[in-house]
């Protein structure tokens, strides 16, 4: 196997990391189209194109990467369709991978994979399925840091999750084309990054590792912020203390408010693991806890997250002051304050239509945010939107008998 043909294939192992189809369409219409433009045509692997369309440079392949493409950046940012997506996603990376470096192989003049497969047998098969085990690796090793965020702040109320996106987008879309025209330096780029992603990782273990402590009766590990141990339900004699997104805290944990504070962040207010599901009643994974059956429980849940209401629009209020810029650090704070708790545990179907119906709500305020002092009262006024609207079908939902 040629040079070029290899460090092609050891770079899309980080390329295909991120997206599926995004990779193998930018890929197809970089050699297809590629050797047509002078200043390109020589350049690193397209040199050795070959100027006519294969089974992976043809108009069906590529009218059809294109659209699955087009509802795999879809599915990303609708998270309805991202969780069963999620699903199969990685084995999706693998197959297209391997499909990719293929294609790669038969629009090359010094390797037609046709005739590789014929001399060699399985073993031809053997660089494609190495990129697909790398690139199943890889994706093992990023979703270890995306699904932390995605589990603590599930609806990106922080938009981190939003920005992460389109720097994968823009990598997915513009990284194959740099591997083939500027091979070694986009290979150097992939192994500082896959190094920083794997500190990132180990440093995720590390405070996992740190967030738990052994039960002082049966010796198990269990949660430090539980207020018991989910195997011999004794209690845990020190909880800690939960931030907004579910963090374990490094300070005790206040009694009376702790089991709320536990399920605003969507973790069970017994054992303190994640609920899984997004549904206003469901039983612990872990301890089995029924989540809500106790209607005494779910009035005084709700309670607790009224009592943020008028703390939230009053920060909401003077950040509004600001023209502008104001408007994105209030819409975080009321929704991480008072609307996350109640949306978290939304079912899928329902919180579809409600997210769009309340967005249609708060158009006409955000085109008021930028009118000095009056923009003050457009983002509590949002606030209040989305909370009435979450509150009320969570109300339902969990007093529901």
């Amino acid at each position: 196997m040629s040079l070029p043909l290899l460090i092609h294939g050891l770079g899309s192992v980080g390329i295909f990391a991120s997206r599926a189809f995004l990779p193998a369409f930018a890929t197809a219409l970089a050699l297809r189209f590629g050797p047509q433009i002078p200043w390109v045509a020589d350049a690193g692997l397209l040199g050795h194109v070959r100027g006519v369309p294969t089974w992976f440079t043809s108009d069906t392949a590529l009218i059809a990467l294109g659209l699955l493409s087009a509802l795999e950046l879809l599915a990303e940012r609708v998270p309805e369709a991202r969780i069963p997506l999620e699903a199969v996603h990685d084995w999706l990376k693998v197959g297209m991978a391997a499909l990719t470096f293929a294609g790669v192989l038969d629009a090359t003049d010094l390797l037609v994979i046709s005739g590789v497969l014929g001399e060699a047998g399985p073993l031809g098969y053997l660089p494609a399925l190495a990129v697909g085990a790398g690139t199943l690796a890889t994706s093992k090793g990023r979703g270890a840091i995306v699904r932390p965020l995605a589990e603590a702040d599930e609806d990106d109320d922080l938009g981190l999750q939003g920005l992460l996106r389109w720097v994968e987008d823009l990598w997915a879309g513009l990284g194959p084309l740099a591997l083939i025209l500027l091979p070694m330096a986009t290979v150097a780029a992939l192994g500082i990054a896959v190094s920083l992603l794997l500190v990132v990782e180990r440093r995720i273990d590390a405070a996992g590792d740190a967030s738990r402590v052994a039960c002082s009766n049966c010796g198990r590990p269990m949660l430090a912020a539980a207020l018991a141990c989910p195997h011999c339900k004794a209690p845990n004699e020190e909880p800690r203390a939960v931030g907004l997104l579910g963090r374990t805290l490094d300070r005790p944990a206040d009694p009376a408010r702790h089991p709320y504070l536990l399920v605003s962040a969507k973790r069970c207010p017994v054992c303190a693991s994640r609920f899984g599901r997004r549904a206003v009643r469901q039983e612990c994974e872990a301890c089995g806890h029924p989540l809500m059956e106790d209607e005494r429980f779910a009035r005084s849940y709700i309670g607790s997250i009224d009592r943020r209401v008028p703390l939230a629009c009053a920060a909401c209020f003077l950040m509004g002051l600001v023209p502008v810029l104001g408007v994105i650090p209030g819409v975080i704070t009321y929704r991480l304050a008072i609307v996350a708790p109640f949306r978290r545990y939304i079912p899928p179907g329902q919180g579809l239509a409600l997210r769009w119906g309340v967005r249609l709500l708060v158009l006409a305020l955000v085109a008021f945010q930028w009118v000095p002092v009056a923009g003050g009262f457009a983002v509590p006024a949002m606030a209040l939107i989305h909370y009435g609207s979450y509150r009320g079908v969570y109300r339902r939902l969990a007093l529901a008998r």
